[in-house]
């Protein structure tokens, strides 16, 4: 059975856009820190997020993050 969430075992901690966040920067080799509130970093650059967040996902979690950390465009694939 699939799960709705994108990571469920995050489910009741962190809202879905939070969670396809998480997703993503964990694929991307963001480090990310699970403390209240969550921080995303790559270098020195860190963004925090509240847990319970709604983020603007429109354009995709990915797009979403190399907004945040754009120096990690060169380093993605597609």
């Amino acid at each position: 059975v699939r799960s709705p969430h994108p990571l469920q075992a995050l489910a009741g901690q962190y809202s879905d856009s939070v969670q396809q966040l998480i997703k993503i920067a964990i694929m991307s080799g963001v480090h990310v820190d699970f403390e209240n509130p969550l921080k995303l970093s790559v270098g020195t650059r860190v963004e925090t997020f509240d847990a319970q967040a709604d983020l603007d996902l429109s354009r995709g979690a990915l797009d979403y993050l190399l907004n945040l950390f754009p120096e990690l465009e060169g380093n993605l694939s597609e």
